[in-house]
């Protein structure tokens, strides 16, 4: 996944084994312990479930912040792909 905001390429060792795959979308989350935003890429395991790959961005906007975090709220927004 490459993300909007810090413009890296975020992989995790799981989703390139092959264990899931990005169906290319992606959400806002709140860390539960540190009230932070993060990236979260959807993925579909092999057993065809939904799970969510985070991604730590340290460039989320202070807006987007704002507006989230305190609710607990997640956004979503679908990505340009699934690489």
């Amino acid at each position: 996944m490459r993300c909007g905001w810090c413009e890296q390429t975020a992989t995790w060792s799981h989703a390139v084994l092959g264990y899931s795959k990005l169906t290319g979308y992606h959400l806002l989350g709140v860390h539960k312990e540190t009230r932070q935003l993060v990236v979260l890429a959807e993925a579909r395991t092999l057993s065809g479930q939904i799970t969510y790959l985070p991604h730590h961005c340290e460039h989320i906007p202070a807006d987007q912040h704002a507006r989230y975090a305190p609710a607990g709220t997640v956004l979503v927004r679908p990505a340009p792909d699934a690489s």
